[in-house]
C-alpha cells in the first residue's frame, strides 16, 4: 500500500484523510529530491517511531491509573458502606434507648 484516501463526508466529496507508507514518500513524493532529503525524512519516521513508542508507554501508565482508580473507588465503596452500617445501627441503638 502506497497511499489510502477516506472520504468520510461520502465518495462524492474530496478526500479528508490520507494514509500513506514509507515507500509513497520515496516513489513519489522524494523521486525527483536528492537523496539528503530522503534521508531526512527516514530520519524523522524514527522521531514518529519514538513518539508513537512514548504514547504506548503513557497509554501503559494511564490503564495502571485506571486500574488503581477502581480499587480506590471499590475500596471507598466498601468503608462508606461499613460505616453507614455502623451508622445505621448506633442510630437504631438510640432510637431504641428512647423509647
Amino acid at each position: 500500500m502506497d497511499k489510502k484516501y477516506t472520504f468520510d463526508n461520502g465518495p462524492g466529496s474530496p478526500p479528508t484523510f490520507m494514509v500513506t507508507s514509507p515507500n509513497y514518500f520515496t516513489y513519489d513524493v522524494y523521486q525527483l529530491s536528492p537523496l539528503e532529503s530522503l534521508m531526512i525524512l527516514m530520519t524523522n519516521d524514527g522521531v514518529t517511531i519514538s513518539l508513537q513508542k512514548e504514547i504506548g508507554l503513557l497509554e501503559h501508565e494511564m490503564s495502571q491509573l485506571q486500574l488503581e482508580f477502581i480499587k480506590l473507588d471499590t475500596k471507598l465503596e466498601s468503608r462508606f458502606k461499613d460505616f453507614r452500617n455502623e451508622f445505621k445501627g448506633e442510630i437504631r441503638s438510640e432510637w431504641h434507648s428512647l423509647f
